[in-house]
């Protein structure tokens, strides 16, 4: 499977929703807020395949609303029929077809305790055109 294009897709999306998104960990000087986003697992389910994608939205503000906000944003609403957010939606790029299902939405207690951070995490399953 074909997981940079992946990535690009879930990336694209994401900066739909705030400027600042990076794979894995986010560089050392980056601004707060900002999003981080792993794929940290995937499971072959012929002829898809399965993937556990990790979103991660950190700020540093005592006050979370703007975390929440932006944590709902990404999430949206679920509507299966017109998703505002990754909840339910499917997204269509470059021969790949993923439809993102959430599995939690949580709060992470960082060892800093300065930085909130907000966690959303969901199955994708995934189709690859010529599959």
């Amino acid at each position: 499977m074909n997981t940079i294009e992946f990535s690009k897709a879930i990336r694209s999306y994401l900066l739909t929703k705030h400027p600042r998104v990076y794979k894995e960990k986010a560089p050392a000087t980056a601004t707060f807020p900002y999003i981080t986003f792993n794929l940290p697992s995937s499971s072959n389910t012929y002829p898809s395949e399965d993937f556990t994608l990790e979103i991660d939205i950190w700020d540093d503000k005592e006050d979370t609303t703007s975390l929440e906000t932006l944590t709902d944003s990404i999430d949206g609403d679920g509507d299966a029929l017109n998703p505002t957010g990754l909840n339910i939606k499917t997204i269509v790029s470059n021969g790949l077809t993923a439809t993102f299902y959430r599995e939690t939405r949580g709060e992470v207690i960082d060892d800093d305790p300065r930085i909130n951070r907000r966690q959303l995490r969901y199955r994708v399953r995934t189709y690859y055109k010529g599959v």
